[in-house]
């Protein structure tokens, strides 16, 4: 009834629908919602985003349903919510006013990411997340280097989300980048990131590995640790398992002993295997291999 009364009305049924809209109960606010999604007008839209943060989870889910279909008309009746005293309702309003992709509302969260409290930049970095755009890749990027740890991390986390889509660009990153907190978080994000049962992710891994001091060393080797199991494909075994022996000439001792503890727990047989690929040992290797393939 109500939908027929929004079809044949139009406007003019606005203000009976804003009438009911805030005194009726869950399932009639619902029904007063669908039927001003029939009428598709500023003034129809804005009620149905005035519950943008209404009690009901179901009403909020059916007004963000619309607004998610209808973000270019429905941005800047949400901008308002943006300010919101409730975090919930501000991030909901965020990760819509950057869907819609309005240049103003941009810049706003671009500004609040780079000079907000931390709160507020974890809240812009949460919006920026939902969209994949090498410019937002980009300035997610230039988070790494922000004052909190909490902001960036969770810049870590976002660029890690966007998995195969980054990786490149994260090494691309690594190879040029001179600052070793970025280079920390870079390989932060790879560890969600690289498929260690890819021969190509294992190769860029390593590459990384020989461009990098100590510490990133065994970060890189962290990776491997984490997921070693996941390796399945003999010939990402393989691979992984000829690095790590030319991991054990590296100059520093905990990198050669991490390496060697790595290489355990792909079992005596397969470093045999492998080791039919070396013409010779240098002394490192072989002191560090004697106890393993004994």
């Amino acid at each position: 009834m109500l939908q027929i009364i929004a079809r044949q009305l139009g406007e003019g049924s606005l203000k009976f629908f804003e009438s009911i809209l805030f005194s009726s109960t869950t399932n009639t606010k619902l029904y007063v919602i669908l039927a001003l999604s029939e009428i598709a007008t500023d003034g129809a839209f804005k009620l149905i985003v005035d519950c943008f943060d209404d009690p009901s989870y179901m009403i909020r889910t059916q007004v963000h349903q619309i607004i998610d279909k209808n973000i270019t008309q429905c941005a800047k009746f949400v901008h308002s919510f943006a300010f919101s005293t409730d975090f919930r309702t501000r991030c909901e309003a965020f990760k819509f006013l950057v869907k819609s992709m309005d240049p103003q509302y941009y810049g706003m969260i671009t500004q609040m990411v780079t000079s907000g409290s931390t709160e507020n930049k974890i809240l812009g970095l949460m919006s920026l997340g939902e969209t994949y755009d090498i410019s937002i890749i980009d300035f997610i990027y230039n988070r790494f280097s922000d004052e909190s740890w909490y902001v960036r991390n969770f810049a870590a986390t976002i660029m890690g989300r966007h998995g195969r889509a980054v990786r490149r660009y994260l090494k691309e990153k690594y190879i040029a980048e001179k600052n070793a907190n970025n280079r920390y978080w870079i390989i932060v994000c790879l560890k969600s990131v690289i498929n260690v049962d890819n021969g190509e992710d294992i190769a860029d891994l390593f590459d990384l590995f020989n461009a990098s001091k100590k510490g990133e060393k065994l970060q890189i080797l962290n990776i491997i640790g984490f997921s070693w199991s996941k390796i399945t494909g003999s010939d990402a075994r393989s691979a992984v398992i000829n690095a790590l022996i030319k991991s054990l000439n590296d100059p520093k001792w905990l990198v050669r002993k991490e390496a060697s503890a790595l290489l355990e727990k792909f079992g005596r047989d397969a470093i045999k295997q492998n080791l039919k690929k070396f013409d010779s040992l240098s002394a490192d290797q072989a002191f560090w291999l004697k106890s393993i393939i004994a």
